[in-house]
C-alpha cells in the first residue's frame, strides 16, 4: 500500500513539473509574439497557458497586456481583475 502511495505522488508531482513547464513555454512564446507585435498569436499563447492553468497570475498579466495593445480595455481588465483576485498581495 505504501508503494502504492509514494507511486501516486511521484506520478503527480511529475505531471504537475511537466504541466508547469509547459505553461512557462506557452508564455514565453506569448512573449516574444508581443515583442515582434504579433498580438493576435500572443494572445492565443496566453489562452492556452491558462488553459492550462487557469491560476497562473503571469499569464492573465501578459494577456491582459496583449489585449491592451489589441484596443480591448474590457478584456484587458477583467484578466488584470482575475490576476488580482488570485493574488490580491501583489
Amino acid at each position: 500500500m505504501k508503494h502504492i502511495a509514494l507511486f501516486l505522488l511521484i506520478s503527480f508531482l511529475a505531471i504537475s513539473s511537466c504541466n508547469s513547464q509547459s505553461v512557462r513555454k506557452l508564455i514565453k512564446r506569448g512573449i516574444e509574439k508581443t515583442t515582434s507585435k504579433d498580438y493576435k498569436g500572443a494572445l492565443i499563447e496566453f489562452d492556452k497557458a491558462i488553459s492550462k492553468d487557469s491560476n497562473s497570475v503571469t499569464a492573465h498579466l501578459k494577456r491582459g497586456w496583449a489585449k491592451t495593445l489589441l484596443l480591448d480595455p474590457k478584456g484587458a481588465m477583467d484578466d488584470f481583475n482575475r490576476a488580482l483576485k488570485i493574488k490580491p498581495d501583489n
